[in-house]
């Protein structure tokens, strides 16, 4: 894999890329010296991924006036947010693979601590306990070696590696065509000499298999979990370091002189060699692109509690920024498989501009989970696909342009969308094509909303207290509709939205995450825990070194996950980042407590029945540069000039009623469509409107007004 520039603080030029990879499609920002920013779209490319990032980095190109290599080798910061390795599980191409364990643990991964078969779940899914499967295994079991040794819960060796056996396992991996290998001993987070004399052993005998080790990946306490996402780890480090090393050739081939950046699942990036090393964490990196976009905007517009809804192609992806945090995933998941990993909380449904409309046998109608994608595509496309899609109801309804779509880049075929609908869904359900494709946005819209109050209300919170983004190149179509519903004051529509996760990877800075688990009882002893925040920041500054972030540009974050005794989950604790003494380890408790109960209600605490800490964490950040955001000039002058022409737009009669009328479905009203390009800061909007930009439309009902900012977001109220 080719590393033109191993210091991602230094390169050529100035330009700073973000790229994001969707099921659909995908998008690039470029963004120059001056702050101006020139974007691109591109349809998706599976299994090819990189084609479809090279194509997005041409229309961005073409948009600039400037050759692709031109602009990628003044390059200084590449991002990309990525699906390779969400894809990959979800569909089950990763590597074959083996896995080695402890002795008379073969059975872990079958037995799943009896609760498997539920990981990742929603709590009316487990309600059917009955129809739930266990997961798809990764290993067969004929693929386990069980290996002698022993190491207990101190680090200490009870009994020896056996090397014979790890040999003979080794020998018969490579008969079976084994290309990765899964190491999880048992306690080897204590004490990792086992298993990295296995790794050696397999580099001696089949230097191409890549092998995963628990203690390097995962070295926290929790069997099970730890070899889920140490199997998850080795099942997708062949698929993605591919995609990856395919996209840096590309890449160079193309001119780019900076180091590719990954973005990472936890909030950051990594150089590319290694989120090769560490596919699990790219699992979702794109939606969690957008969650740190939104969180960067929320800061810069004073927003500290943010719902940020994500509409793409194939999903809707729901998170939150609270107190100005993008949110942590308390049991992250995927496909059933628990991840001990950090990640940024983000829940998707299927439920984008590409999913599927169908009618069951009872003649119920349903949208999704299943998903058009690129490839054939909603019947609009007119690339082969005949299952009517929400793109297909949005263009009958008047919402989208046909010959405006990707700025006129794609003509969408309003016919094939019409017979779709008509044959899938109205002959079946005895109605009109146009009540079959409001109720397609209709029900997409209840989708969207009921996964924000999974989020919002049933955690208590209340989302009239906080503020909408909606971004991704469908969301502003149904923001002001599912915003409706919860009745949300306020929706923000990013200046950047149809490519805001590729915006917010430009946000992004290196970040590692170090963690070891340790159960320590209070009171804590200052010169152990000193001795563990020690080891875990020397690790994290040597790491940033050879990322070539200057030692003035490295930051230090820990934390400490705690409990009170017997219970089962932790709470994360800021730390002081400084020889910690006795009064501060007293002070941790304390802190402890109050976090605990802002969390679980005033009362909830149980100091008197002890206190533990489980966990020990250290961020090491790498600071890097950001594309500044400019402020611009509000003006009094009217959007009249703006307006490029009026089309029918279907709304429900609800929305366009007067004195009180609510009956009847809905109709078209004549509806002044304004050019997005053309709006300036300070311009007001009536509804009913339509937006258009060349890559989203943001519609505006009827009593609904939008309003342009400083920043070139439309603002919903």
């Amino acid at each position: 894999m080719p590393i033109v520039n191993r210091n991602v603080n230094k390169a050529a030029g100035s330009t700073m890329i973000g790229v994001d990879t969707g099921g659909t499609f995908t998008d690039s920002i470029v963004i120059d010296a001056k702050g101006k920013s020139y974007i691109g779209k591109a349809l998706s490319t599976p299994p090819h991924f990189a084609e479809g990032v090279i194509n997005s980095l041409r229309a961005a190109a073409k948009q600039s006036g400037q050759p692709l290599r031109k602009i990628l080798e003044d390059c200084v910061r590449f991002n990309h947010g990525s699906t390779a390795a969400t894809n990959a599980i979800v569909t089950w191409r990763g590597a074959k693979t083996g896995l080695i364990t402890t002795r008379g643990h073969k059975g872990v991964m079958a037995i799943q601590r009896a609760y498997g078969r539920v990981v990742g779940l929603s709590d009316d899914e487990v309600k059917h306990i009955l129809a739930t499967e266990k997961p798809r295994p990764i290993v067969p079991r004929h693929l386990i070696a069980e290996v002698t040794e022993r190491i207990d819960f101190q680090g200490d060796v009870i009994v020896p590696l056996n090397e014979e056996e790890v040999r003979s396992a080794i020998e018969h991996y490579k008969k079976e065509g084994i290309e990765a290998v899964a190491v999880c001993l048992l306690w080897s987070f204590m004490n990792a000499a086992h298993e990295k004399r296995i790794k050696e052993i397999i580099h001696e005998i089949a230097p191409a298999m890549l092998v995963t080790l628990s203690s390097d990946l995962v070295p926290v306490l929790g069997e099970f979990e730890r070899m889920s996402s140490t199997l998850v780890n080795a099942f997708l480090s062949v698929t993605v370091g591919q995609y990856y090393g395919s996209l840096a050739r590309a890449l160079a081939e193309e001119g780019l002189s900076a180091r590719p950046l990954i973005v990472q699942s936890s909030g950051g990036v990594l150089p590319i060699e290694d989120a090769s090393e560490r596919a699990i964490h790219s699992i979702g990196s794109g939606p969690v692109a957008g969650l740190i976009g939104a969180q960067a905007l929320g800061a810069l517009l004073g927003y500290d509690n943010v719902i940020c809804t994500d509409v793409g192609g194939t999903t809707f992806d729901v998170g939150l920024v609270l107190d100005g945090k993008a949110q942590m995933a308390m049991e992250p998941a995927v496909e059933h498989y628990p991840l001990a990993i950090p990640m940024v909380e983000v829940t998707s449904i299927g439920a984008g501009g590409g999913s599927i409309c169908w009618v069951d046998d009872h003649k119920i109608m349903h949208v999704g989970p299943e998903s058009a994608g690129a490839n054939p595509g909603p019947a609009c496309y007119d690339c082969g696909g005949s299952e009517p899609t929400v793109t297909d109801a949005n263009l009958i309804l008047g919402y989208l342009d046909p010959d405006y779509f990707l700025g006129g880049a794609m003509t969408l075929n309003r016919d094939k969308a019409f017979a779709a609908v008509e044959q899938k869904l109205a002959r079946p359900l005895k109605i009109d094509v146009l009540e079959a494709a409001a109720g397609v946005y209709d029900i997409i819209n209840a989708n969207m909303a009921n996964a924000i109050r999974i989020l919002t209300v049933q955690r208590g919170h209340d989302a009239r207290e906080m503020v909408l983004f909606a971004y991704g190149g469908a969301g502003p179509i149904h923001a002001a509709a599912y915003g409706a519903e919860l009745e949300v004051p306020l929706t923000v529509v990013p200046s950047a939205a149809s490519i805001f996760s590729a915006f917010g990877a430009t946000r992004m800075d290196i970040l590692h995450k170090y963690e070891v688990s340790r159960k320590l009882a209070f009171p804590l002893d200052s010169k152990e825990v000193n001795e563990i925040f020690a080891d875990l920041e020397k690790k994290a500054r040597a790491d940033l070194q050879k990322d070539g972030v200057p030692t003035s540009l490295q930051q230090l974050h820990r934390e400490v996950e705690m409990r009170f005794t017997l219970q089962v989950h932790e709470v994360s604790v800021p730390v002081p980042s400084k020889t910690l003494t006795r009064a501060d380890l007293e002070k941790l408790g304390r802190d402890f407590v109050q976090i605990y109960e802002r969390i679980y209600g005033k009362g909830t605490a149980l100091p008197h029945a002890g206190m533990e800490a489980m966990l020990f964490r250290v961020d090491g950040i790498g600071k890097i540069s950001k594309p500044t955001i400019k402020r611009q000039a509000l003006v009094s002058s009217g959007a009249k000039t703006a307006i490029k022409g009026s089309r029918n737009v279907y709304f429900r009669r609800s929305a366009v009623a007067k004195n009180g009328d609510k009956g009847g479905a809905g109709k078209f009203v004549s509806t002044p469509v304004f050019d997005g390009l053309l709006l300036k800061p300070g311009n007001k909007i009536t509804g009913p409107a339509i937006v258009d930009y060349p890559t989203t439309t943001i519609v505006v009902p009827p009593g609904r007004s939008a309003r342009m900012d400083e920043y070139m977001n439309i603002l919903l109220t």
